[in-house]
């Protein structure tokens, strides 16, 4: 299975981050417009921290396991925060 780490938003940031993609859709759909895109819907928005790769269910297991316990991890700013692409063909807006 494909595996990855990631910190799950909440409500007010996805809510931010999902009125961005709609504007950067907007920008895409403008410019490109027969680029083959697929848009994350908003209540799968996350912040991708490691991609892990394929995984064995065991070692999904040994993961899932060592990360139990919710981090401590200081908040987000929205207001230090910016919009960047990625240029990876299996990368998702």
């Amino acid at each position: 299975m494909r595996a990855f780490l990631a910190i799950d938003l909440d409500a007010a940031v996805r809510d931010y981050a999902a009125r961005a993609v709609v504007d950067v859709r907007r920008h895409v759909d403008a410019l490109a417009p027969d680029a083959v895109c697929t848009w994350v819907r908003p209540a799968q928005l996350h912040l991708t921290v490691r991609f892990l790769g394929e995984l064995g269910e065991r070692d999904v297991v040994r993961v899932c396991e060592a990360l139990r316990a919710p981090l401590p991890v200081p908040a987000l700013d929205r207001k230090s925060t910016r919009l960047n692409s990625s240029h990876s063909q299996q990368s998702r807006m």
